[in-house]
């Protein structure tokens, strides 16, 4: 009975689920009842043909009606303002006596995907939402090439442009390489076996972006399921890099962007679609309408069912939630953990939900096997050990640890090079005195000659110092752009003013200052009540004050522009080829004694630059506490 036969031949017009050809068969059913009884003549085949007809009805099977597809599932793993991190970090615990734990990584990351591959297959997908290779010394001295190299290793499949893949500028040192000012990113992204993506980023000009390998969006399919991928940056990137670098660009606002590059992707078989996006936000508690900021707005805004997923970054937060229906993770910052997004497609449509980011852990507890370090008090309890997973996966491991040993030998000086001594810590903190920022504002006053003033962004510092040897690296990590030493000639009023824009900025936190003091009242806006000169007295809104700050203030970033845009040329100066980060390993070489010493501290404890009047500017404590990882 040849009708009830499958049939999937390139004449099949619309196979079922299972395969057969609908239209071909019910041709041939057809043709197969009406057949058999009309031969011969009625009067004599008519029994017969009846009886045929009745046992073929009893021997051939229906045919199969619609059936529900199979649920296939994926796992979304994500990285965000991963900045170079190629070397774990050293966190403490909150024990006494105190012990130190290595979390992140490359090693860690390599074997932690590596695990997770192994236990999902071809079900994993890896995203990048941005920020990912300006940072640190191994990474910055190749314009990240070892971030590249390690992504490929970890089996990326995406990532977005963030604003800080900006930084580098043009190919080489000082951009030797040539003049155009995208030319470090454009080569990254060139050399990536991975599409580079944002919808945002537009030539001012109206010309096609015409960057190789970089996209708005991108169609794979994966575990079965076929997934849109929608990339976009934040707005934020003019005042967040080097304003010289993005002057030819523009940057589009994301709601009718994602809407329509959402549309798209449908009309082209996306089943799923996801927001990669270097967009940031904050969530107070683990209620969803905690949650502020850009990424939080754009979710809000967009109509239910644009996008199924999204992945955040920009803002460092460690963030699982789920905004008008769409599950959002960031996962923390420097890959000190993995963001995790199930996705499940079945009849029933696509079901999503975000999980709580997976630690990266280069050592463990063994008494818990996690290495969340601050999460420990009391007396020590089992011992700290390598993660058992770098020797699961011993071969990538060995294999990422001998790229990133290959690149650390051409480095001169050498990241493990001890420069100087730490007597004590030297802290930084953006929301509120900040003797690492102050010692860079001091250090930049000082190189600059005549300086009278010098102001540094919360920005501008990007860690502590320990206790301890201080290293190369260590710098890096503090200071890792290669901005050089500027000064403007300002009046009183016009320091005053770029002081008081710069606080009003949301979250912008406060500026690092040598020469002067100021003192603020919390709120929102912050706001400066009182601007002075070490001796105590008031600035002249007319004098001529010389402040020492970075090319990239000088050129605008945060904000500085509305004022310094008004001064003039002449009242300006760019120290070209003369770093900052040069002119702070100087200083500390030529310290004396150990920096941040009982008998001198960087930030005197009786007149401290910046007093807060009803401070310390942090919110109280909330009902709420998010777990946080690796804290």
């Amino acid at each position: 009975m040849l009708w009830n036969q499958p049939e999937t031949g390139k004449g099949c017009a619309s196979p079922d689920p299972f395969g057969y050809c609908s239209e071909v068969k019910n041709k041939q059913q057809k043709q197969y009842l009406i057949g058999v009884p009309g031969q011969g003549r009625l009067g004599k085949g008519l029994g017969l043909g009846l009886s045929l007809w009745v046992l073929g009805l009893a021997a051939c099977p229906r045919a199969p009606g619609p059936q529900p597809k199979p649920t296939r599932s994926l796992l979304i793993l994500t990285l965000n303002d991963f900045h170079g991190q190629l070397a774990p970090i050293r966190t403490r615990s909150y024990e006494t006596p105190r012990r130190v734990v290595r979390i992140g990584g490359a090693e860690g990351l390599v074997a932690t995907v590596a695990s997770l591959r192994r236990s999902r297959g071809s079900e994993v997908l890896l995203l990048d939402a941005g920020d990912f290779m300006q940072g640190s010394v191994l990474s910055n001295s190749f314009e990240g090439a070892p971030v590249r190299a390690l992504y490929h290793r970890l089996g990326v499949d995406a990532a977005a442009v963030g604003n800080h893949e900006f930084d580098f500028g043009p190919v080489g040192a000082q951009g030797t390489g040539g003049a155009n000012p995208t030319g470090a990113l454009e080569a990254w992204a060139e050399g990536a076996r991975f599409p580079v993506l944002s919808a945002t980023i537009a030539r001012k000009s109206g010309q096609t972006l015409g960057w190789r390998n970089v996209r708005p969006t991108m169609l794979i399919r994966r575990a079965g399921i076929r997934v849109g991928i929608i990339g976009i940056t934040t707005l934020d990137t003019p005042a967040t890099t080097h304003p010289v670098n993005i002057r030819h660009l523009t940057f589009r606002p994301h709601l009718p962007v994602v809407t329509r590059w959402a549309r798209s992707l449908r009309a082209r078989g996306a089943e799923v679609i996801v927001l990669l996006a270097h967009v940031g936000g904050k969530c107070k508690s683990r209620a969803p309408d905690s949650c502020h900021g850009p990424i939080a707005r754009l979710l809000r805004a967009l109509p239910r069912g644009t996008v199924d997923a999204a992945i955040a970054g920009h803002s460092h937060q460690c963030m699982w939630h789920r905004i008008n229906g769409v599950p959002l993770v960031q996962a923390c910052d420097r890959g000190r953990a993995l963001g995790r997004i199930e996705i499940r497609v079945g009849s029933d449509g696509v079901r999503a939900r975000a999980l709580a980011p997976l630690p990266v852990c280069h050592d463990v507890f063994s008494d818990t096997g996690d290495c969340e370090a601050r999460l420990r008090k009391g007396t020590p309890r089992g011992k700290v050990v390598v993660n058992p997973l770098l020797a699961r996966f011993a071969q990538p491991v060995a294999e990422v640890r001998r790229m990133l040993a290959a690149y650390g030998a051409r480095i001169r000086p050498r990241p493990d090079t001890v420069i100087a001594r730490a007597a004590r810590a030297v802290p930084h903190s953006r929301q509120g005195v900040s003797p690492m920022g102050t010692l860079l504002a001091d250090v930049m006053r000082a190189s600059v000659p005549n300086a009278d003033v010098a102001l540094v962004n919360a920005g501008g510092v990007r860690a502590s110092l320990a206790k301890g040897p201080i290293t190369y690296a260590d710098i890096y990590r503090v200071f890792p752009f290669d901005n050089q030493l500027a000064y403007a000639d300002l009046t009183g009023r016009q320091l005053a003013q770029i002081m008081t824009d710069y606080l009003s900025r949301d979250h912008a936190g406060f500026l690092a200052v040598s020469g002067i003091r100021y003192r603020i009242r919390c709120g929102r806006p912050l706001r400066m009540t009182r601007l002075t000169d070490v001796g105590g007295r008031p600035l002249s809104d007319t004098r001529l004050y010389r402040v020492a700050l970075s090319d990239f203030l000088l050129e605008g970033g945060v904000g500085f522009a509305r004022v310094l845009s008004s001064v003039p040329a002449s009242r300006k100066r760019l120290l070209k080829g003369r770093l900052i980060r040069d002119a702070l390993v100087a200083h500390l070489r030529g310290a004396t004694q150990p920096i941040n010493a009982a008998s001198g501290p960087i930030v005197p404890a009786g007149s401290p630059p910046i007093e807060v009047e009803n401070g310390p500017c942090v919110p109280a404590a909330r009902k709420h506490k998010l777990r946080h990882i690796c804290r």
